[in-house]
């Protein structure tokens, strides 16, 4: 039996962002297109088929179940034989069904360019870090067109209240920050379309 636990590199009570993230690690260092090495393949073929069972709460259960209580052979004796059915055989072929599957699979992505694959099964990384930028981005935008409000609305009291000669230099103040509040409020508008065509154009993968 594989000891998938093992070929991840995480410990058997790995939660599943670990074991996605291992799996993620392994599968793009090596992926056939990209690693060229002699058996590259092969520990492809490994690490998905490490990844289906894992990844899948009843695979592993079931997986795990098997690990720790491995039947013994039974004892003959002198009257009856032993049986040789037993759930060891069964779970043989519940593992050998999956890594047929599986294998499968891992031949289907190992033949995509390593764009492709890293692209289509790991979408949700550069999703998750463009959507953290537009928020942040959208956010400061809305932070700084507040203060500049806030900054102007000083500035005009100020004026209001100051002598001749000093009105001049606030004046150019309020005429530099009004341009500046401008500038970032056409710059966060313009992300708004960036935010519908992330979310139409490029949903998150089911990985």
């Amino acid at each position: 039996m594989s000891n998938y636990y093992k070929i991840l590199g995480i410990p058997k009570n790995a939660t599943d962002t670990q074991i996605k993230k291992a799996y993620r690690k392994l599968a793009l260092k090596w992926h056939p297109d990209k690693n060229k090495s002699r058996g590259a393949e092969e520990k492809f073929m490994e690490i998905t088929e490490a990844y289906d069972i894992l990844s899948d709460p009843e695979k592993r259960r079931k997986y795990d179940r098997q690990g720790r209580s491995r039947p013994t052979r039974p004892t003959q004796t002198n009257t009856a034989k032993p049986n040789t059915t037993s759930t060891t055989s069964a779970f043989e072929e519940w593992q050998e069904t999956l890594r047929r599957r599986s294998r499968e699979k891992a031949k289907q992505q190992a033949s995509q360019s390593y764009g492709q694959f890293k692209k289509k099964n790991f979408r949700n990384d550069w999703y998750n870090k463009l959507w953290v930028v537009n928020v942040s981005l959208l956010g400061m935008g809305i932070l700084a067109i507040l203060l500049l409000f806030a900054m102007i609305a000083g500035l005009e009291n100020e004026y209001d209240m100051a002598g001749k000669y000093d009105k001049m230099a606030i004046r150019t103040q309020i005429k530099y920050f009004k341009g500046l509040r401008l500038k970032i409020f056409f710059f966060w508008l313009a992300l708004i379309p960036a935010f519908y065509c992330l979310v139409k154009y490029y949903p998150r993968s089911k990985k």
